[in-house]
Parts: structure tokens; C-alpha cells; sequence
């Protein structure tokens, strides 16, 4: 049997907008794909970009980000927290914040949107959580283990 050999494709999460106000307007009133409600806390996966709840809802057990971690990431997920503008990286029940990768023009993060400044995609930060999460860094790099907790603690 002739062996076939499978090009070698580099881990990429996807492709987000450079002005964060597009990727707000797109997501921040899209309704829930169980139960049709606006989605309170909107978290964008960016391995396949579905929006998710990281608030446990009794009605969509589907959309939970600890369902959906274990369906599309085997058990490893990020997401980009829409009104947070920070990244919740997810390993089964472990969760750990890590830093935004939208910046103002001042190089400064702009945590919950408090100063209504424009945020930009910064490019370096996001190809590091890119390598990061493709290197496997969630289990082995310190800043995310000092922060991490299990469960939703996170969002108390």
C-alpha cells in the first residue's frame, strides 16, 4: 500500500477583525442557538468562532462554554470575552484569564470598554496566545497556571 503523507498544516486560531467595534456590532446582540435570547456574556470561540455563554444557563446546556470546550477543542478551548475584551483560556474545568489582543492607540488595554477609546487587533499579541495554546502552554506556562481556577469562579 502506498503511504500517504498529509501536508503539515501550522495551528492557527481564527482570523479576527483589526477594529474591535466590527467584532462587537457582529456579536454583542446575536441570540442564543437554543433558546433564541440574547446572549447575556457573549464568548467568541476562536478555534471555530461559535458564540457561547460562560454563565451557566439551565435552558442551553449546548451553548455553555464547558459543553462546547469538550466538542470542539477536546477539552481545550479560548474565547474572546465580547464585553470584557479579554481572553478566557478553558482546559476542561480549568479557566484562566489571560490579556487582551485589542489595544488602543496608546498600546493600552481597555478592560470592560470603561473608556470608549477605539481598540486595534495587536498583532504580536495574538500570534503569542496563538503559539501559546498551539505549544500546548496551557499546562506548562506559569502565568496561566498562577490565575487559573476551577469551575466558574472565574466570573464571581
Amino acid at each position: 500500500m502506498p503511504l500517504c503523507i498529509a501536508p503539515v498544516v501550522p495551528f492557527q486560531l481564527m482570523k479576527l477583525p483589526n477594529l474591535y467595534q466590527d467584532l462587537l456590532q457582529r456579536c454583542i446582540k446575536k441570540a442564543c442557538s437554543n433558546c433564541a435570547k440574547v446572549i447575556k456574556e457573549p464568548a467568541l470561540c476562536l478555534l471555530c468562532g461559535r458564540l457561547c455563554s460562560p454563565v451557566h444557563n439551565p435552558c442551553c446546556r449546548e451553548s455553555a462554554c464547558q459543553t462546547h470546550t469538550v466538542t470542539c477543542g477536546a477539552g481545550i478551548s479560548v474565547y474572546l470575552l465580547i464585553r470584557r475584551t479579554t481572553i478566557l483560556l478553558q482546559r476542561f474545568a480549568r479557566q484562566s484569564p489571560w490579556p487582551s489582543p485589542y489595544l488602543d492607540s496608546f498600546g493600552e488595554e481597555d478592560i470592560e470598554m470603561m473608556r470608549g477609546k477605539p481598540l486595534y487587533l495587536n498583532e504580536e499579541r495574538y500570534a503569542a496566545l496563538t503559539y501559546m495554546v498551539g505549544s500546548y502552554g496551557l499546562d506548562h506556562i506559569s502565568e496561566v497556571l498562577n490565575q487559573t481556577t476551577i469551575g466558574g469562579a472565574f466570573f464571581t
